[in-house]
């Protein structure tokens, strides 16, 4: 296990940079392409940084975002959706 040195949000590049002894780590705050084409998995990843737009698409929600989109970040409730086809889980 890797020691960690610090932590710290980057909101300019929204990015967690992580610091440990030998480097230094950058980690996207948000994934939302990896479920861009499905509205269930979207809104199940409970992703605070991703809303399901009107496009059709999970979109990463900048900061005043004023596109309409569905989020579900307390329940992350989709039991009323249906499963995404040709989906490889994301």
């Amino acid at each position: 296990m890797r020691q960690l040195l610090s932590m710290s949000l980057d909101s300019v590049s929204h990015t967690l940079l992580l610091a440990f002894p030998s480097c230094v780590v950058r980690l996207p705050v948000a994934r939302c392409q990896l479920y861009s084409h499905c509205m269930k998995n979207c809104l199940a990843s409970r992703d605070p940084y991703c809303g399901w737009t009107r496009g059709g698409t999970c979109s990463f929600l900048r900061a005043g975002t004023r596109l309409p989109f569905e989020q579900y970040v307390d329940r992350g409730n989709t039991s009323h959706l249906g499963d995404c086809e040709g989906s490889n889980g994301y």
